[in-house]
């Protein structure tokens, strides 16, 4: 009996952090505005990755939790020799935001599998209020509060201090809800409707490229992806709203970015670089790092220079600090968990939703950072592809 106390108990703090986790990021970065670090967010996510383990140490998945300490052990020695000890902390703590999506997505898998809708609607519950908290930041932006995305005035992000991570985590929320309204209600409904004008409105007023064309992908493609909404149907006046969507997207998008300073931002790097301006100068950053890299030794080479070096781009990211290994690691999970998405999209009800969400934030995490590696993003990655392996009761 206190076994089964303490497992639910468990569970109950560890959904409950998941559910406020944007609050706790909001709360911290309130007090970071205000000119007092309380480290209140870092610190409740080191008690959920805490508790994740714990749970993990009582079910089949008992192996994944050595394999992700040697590998830190081996990074911790290997980076003690090459790096600053000032800088140890930092790379440990920057790796084990990837390394906390293999451990919270395998717990979310058992629980799935053994507390399917109990799980589920612990999910639901914790997207919704997420998504409510990340929608409310933005917009209180429009009063002047919070941080601005670019220097005093460009963009808005809340009380988001990880300006950067934001994007990540609406590629993930915005598909989520949607897919979800999609496919209980269906898309031509005034909710569906009005839920995709409040995201474009708030991608827009991020004024970053990945939010705002994340949107706009989320905007067109989740309505194809949804089962059973209608869209596949034969019926005219449906397929008559689509042109009329299309148009008030593009008509929001042109108004939000004219009216911002962002355009000229943009028009600045563009006559500064050319088409290479999309990168925002991070190409530039590539050569110089990757110089530095060719140069190490083999070691450094195959388990990386440490020191949370980012030109803000995952993949290079992800190879200057982690090396040959760190790569083959992050990527073969992630090519996993994509394939795993694609084979089960026609037996399992969120795995086209999960496959939408990882050719998103992949292709994104290609030429932006902070995705892969996102102390805000990472638990949200895990839950749409836990979600892969809910079985409907029809199905069980």
């Amino acid at each position: 009996m206190p076994a089964v106390v303490s497992t639910v108990f468990l569970d109950r703090m560890i959904w409950f952090i998941i559910r406020y986790s944007l609050l706790f990021d909001t709360v911290n970065g309130f007090f970071l505005h205000s000119g007092r670090d309380l480290p209140i967010s870092q610190s409740l996510k080191t008690v959920l990755l805490f508790f994740v383990i714990c749970r993990l140490a009582s079910s089949k998945y008992l192996i994944i939790v050595p394999l992700v300490l040697c590998y830190v052990i081996s990074l911790f020695i290997h980076f003690s020799f090459i790096i600053p000890s000032g800088l140890w902390g930092e790379s440990i703590n920057h790796v084990f935001k990837f390394l906390s999506v293999i451990l919270y997505f395998y717990y979310i898998r058992h629980q799935l599998k053994y507390y399917a809708d109990q799980t589920l609607t612990y999910i639901k519950k914790a997207i919704r209020t997420n998504t409510f908290i990340l929608v409310g930041n933005i917009l209180i932006g429009l009063l002047g509060l919070g941080y601005a995305q670019y220097g005093d005035t460009i963009g808005f992000r809340g009380y988001f201090y990880a300006g950067n991570e934001v994007s990540g985590v609406l590629l993930l929320l915005f598909p989520f809800t949607l897919y979800q309204i999609g496919s209980e209600d269906g898309v031509f409904t005034r909710k569906y409707f009005f839920y995709s004008f409040l995201f474009l409105i708030t991608g827009v007023l991020t004024v970053t490229k990945t939010a705002i064309l994340g949107t706009v992908l989320t905007l067109v493609c989740v309505p194809f992806i949804c089962p059973d909404t209608g869209i596949k149907k034969k019926n005219k006046w449906k397929f008559l709203t689509v042109p009329v969507v299309f148009m008030l997207i593009g008509f929001i998008v042109y108004y939000g970015i004219t009216q911002s300073e962002i355009l000229d931002r943009w028009l600045t790097f563009y006559d500064q670089s050319g088409v290479r301006s999309l990168l925002s100068g991070r190409d530039n950053r590539v050569e110089e790092y990757m110089s530095h890299y060719l140069q190490s030794r083999p070691i450094e080479i195959f388990l990386g220079l440490g020191g949370c070096t980012t030109v803000e781009m995952d993949p290079f990211d992800t190879l200057f600090n982690y090396g040959i290994l760190g790569v083959l690691f992050v990527y073969v999970f992630y090519f996993y968990l994509f394939l795993n998405a694609r084979f089960r999209k026609k037996r399992y009800l969120y795995a086209p939703l999960a496959f939408f969400c990882n050719f998103l934030i992949l292709s994104v995490s290609s030429f932006a950072g902070h995705i892969l590696f996102s102390g805000m993003a990472g638990i949200f990655i895990a839950i749409v592809n836990g979600l892969v392996f809910y079985k409907t009761k029809a199905s069980r």
